[in-house]
């Protein structure tokens, strides 16, 4: 194993200067020398390579420091103090010392070794790029002959530029490199080479571990984004301010590979309301929200809305997003402030628990961080339209409240009686539920209430003295209908209540932020993996802005909640493509499910070409093919011998009447007039099929 290093270097040990080549690793190479297992170890670089470790070779297997996993040094790290300005190597282990701008290390591997991921040689000399996190030994990432373990390592661009000596030098992990022997593990731990970067920076920095920012940090995740979510909370919130997932929502849940996960926490119920004077009384009428029966789901989706809290939900993302191996997280840590200029976002975060503050510098900031958002204050972003139509409390508790109502099984019950009128409404399965109300003009509200009286006020809306209420919290909360003036500046985005603010009239605060959070996503991955210009971010506020002012304006209306299927359903869908089962397959698959994270060309059965037309086509992009059935090319208007091209979220770009057509048509922005700035986002260079091995995409 030999390391490459660019520019002057000073051998610590031998206190001598290194020039530039090739340059064999010595000193500390035998077999008396201690290893990992004497040295003290930066908490940052012990936790991501303790983190990571793990999964070498397999994914169940430690990596070793000949003595003992490495895993087992990493309780120490806390004995060593955060000494983050200098950084050397000797043979016993890390040293500090000093580090200066340019102390980038180029890696090199013995033998005919392949990055699985790029598919490129990584023998001799080779500069340290993007795209290798999570590469493993043992041949799973790895191609011939020869071994090399690369680690955690940091995407391109994501070096930043501050002066020598100054504040902002520092180490974090980066890549580790080491021979492998037959198990997986590093054979010799002292040739273990670490690259020290001069500041903490990630790919895209995610402020706020709400829905909106989970699902923009698992979108980037899945695609191999560096992607790191901070939030202030230590753990996720025991509100369950959001009560429904949309049909929408639920494919993208379904995309992630948690529809499963996400329903089991779902109440049994039709997603309508029941007015009627309390829960027991057995009288009333159905009132519609906008979303789709089971039927009527049936027809347009692979799947169907689900009532489930949002307390429920979250810790749901949040432990996907734990296994994401280029996502990380970072609960307790608020941030303070932002700054930007043409080529970086930096972030001041202070530590909630230890008051510890610290930069980190991002390539894209996506501000999830709420209605009173830190990032849009800070980037001077103002909010239009009413921020308090009216101020509102509930009560959440349980309580045994099944047994009354009988067959009527809904999610919301508007409660009638002028003593206990409301909104009951169940919080998931089980026996948790919620009262909520316009805050009585002139009064406390309920938190003037005693618990008798608050138990009494449920009794009421229940329709029963029976069921003892267990009483779990009071909150309060104010209905607005705002939008932000912008939904981006420079290098900062806005998503979620940070970009918008909906009453809960309707259900569409929570799954307009979602898809919001979805589109980003997808976008950003598209530039940063390089298949897309900067100009497709650009799209993110002219296609989701209209949508959102949509349902703000329902959700603004007193009667905004009382809304037809036909009305409310195609604003949630967003014009993605139709849903149909296809004929055959082992598992049932629906067009929705076809759809992949780059381009998918869905083709009729009739013209075998459309695969090797695919292959012809100049795009950066990866091309999944899929041959339909004619019943599903009948579903999407197909020709038996067309096809229709798609982006991720499943609208389409354009479509043929057949090969010949496509061909004579030509593939330039004039062809693609579906998505705005297409012409100008999308770089066209290399195709895949089915059959062509894709980038890998976590899934």
């Amino acid at each position: 194993m030999d390391i490459w290093r660019q520019g002057d270097i000073c051998d610590i040990d031998r206190h001598r200067e290194m020039q530039a080549g090739i340059k064999g690793v010595a000193g500390g190479q035998g077999r008396d020398d201690p290893g990992l297992a004497g040295s003290a170890l930066l908490p940052d670089l012990l936790h991501e390579l303790g983190r990571i470790g793990v999964d070498l070779g397999g994914g169940t297997q430690d990596m070793h420091d000949r003595r003992r996993p490495l895993h087992e040094v990493a309780a120490d790290a806390g004995e060593c103090p955060d000494q983050r300005h200098r950084v050397r190597f000797g043979p016993r282990g890390l040293y500090l010392g000093p580090v200066a701008e340019g102390d980038g290390l180029v890696v090199t591997a013995e033998g005919d070794v392949k990055d699985g991921l790029e598919q490129r040689p990584l023998g001799g000399k080779h500069p340290v790029q993007g795209g290798q996190r999570g590469v493993s030994g043992g041949g799973g990432g790895l191609e011939g002959g020869g071994g090399v373990a690369v680690l955690d390592e940091q995407g391109p661009g994501s070096l930043d530029d501050p002066q020598p000596g100054g504040p902002d030098l520092g180490l974090a992990a980066g890549v580790v490199v080491g021979p492998l022997d037959g198990t997986g593990h590093i054979s010799d731990s002292t040739t273990l080479m670490v690259r020290a970067k001069l500041s903490r920076t990630c790919e895209v920095l995610v402020a706020g571990a709400g829905p909106a920012g989970l699902v923009a940090a698992i979108t980037l995740a899945r695609y191999g984004i560096g992607v790191v979510l901070i939030d202030k909370r230590g753990t996720p919130s025991g509100l369950s301010r959001s009560l429904v997932i949309s049909t929408r929502g639920m494919e993208l849940m379904r995309r992630f590979g948690l529809e499963q996960a996400v329903r089991s926490g779902a109440a049994d119920v039709k997603i309508r309301a029941w007015v009627t004077p309390d829960l027991a009384s057995g009288q009333g009428a159905e009132m519609p929200l906008g979303s789709p029966s089971d039927a009527e789901a049936a027809l347009a989706s692979p799947t169907r809305p689900a009532w489930v809290a949002q307390d429920y939900h979250e810790p749901v993302m949040l432990e996907h997003l734990r296994s994401l191996p280029s996502a990380s997280i970072r609960l307790g840590s608020q941030l303070l402030g932002v700054t930007q200029d043409d080529h970086l976002v930096r972030a001041t975060v202070a530590d909630t628990m230890t008051g510890t503050v610290a930069d980190l510098g991002a390539s894209f900031l996506i501000a999830a961080d709420g209605a009173h958002s830190t990032v849009r204050e800070q980037l001077g972003i103002a909010m239009l339209g009413p921020g308090n139509l009216a101020d509102y409390e509930r009560v959440e508790f349980t309580a045994p409240l099944w047994q009354l109502v009988g067959e009527h099984r809904y999610g919301l019950y508007v409660i009638t009686r002028p003593d206990a009128a409301g909104v009951l409404a169940p919080r998931g399965a089980g026996d948790r539920w919620s009262l909520s109300r316009e805050i009585p003009v002139g009064t406390r509200g309920l938190a003037g209430l005693g618990r008798g009286d608050l138990t009494g006020l449920i009794q009421r809306a229940a329709g029963a003295s029976a069921p003892q209420p267990q009483i779990e919290r009071l909150s309060t909360f104010t209905f607005a209908a705002q939008m932000a003036e912008r939904y981006a500046q420079g290098r900062c985005f806005l998503v979620g209540d940070a970009a918008h603010r909906a009453t809960p009239r309707g259900g569409t605060g929570m799954n307009t932020a979602i898809q919001d959070s979805f589109d980003l996503g997808w976008k950003l991955a598209w530039v940063l993996r390089g298949w897309a210009s900067p100009e497709l971010l650009a799209t993110y506020e002219r296609e989701r802005r209209p949508v959102a002012a949509h349902n703000i304006q329902r959700s603004s209306e007193p009667t905004g909640a009382r809304q037809e299927t036909g009305q409310a359903l195609p604003w949630d869908l967003g014009g993605r493509l139709p849903h149909h089962w296809l004929a055959s397959g082992k598992q049932r698959t629906s067009t929705i499910d076809l759809i992949g994270d780059g381009l998918t060309l869905l083709s009729g059965p009739s013209d075998p070409r459309w695969g090797r037309f695919a292959e012809s086509m100049p795009s950066a992009v990866p091309i999944d093919v899929h041959v339909v059935d004619a019943g599903t090319a009948d579903a999407l208007s197909l020709p038996a011998a067309g096809a229709l091209l798609a982006r991720p979220d499943g609208r389409e770009l354009r479509r043929w009447t057949g090969v010949d057509a496509a061909t004579a048509s030509g593939l330039n922005g004039s062809a693609l007039p579906d998505l705005p700035g297409i012409d100008a986002a999308l770089s066209w260079h290399t195709a895949r099929t089915d059959t062509v091995a894709r980038p890998p995409l976590k899934s």
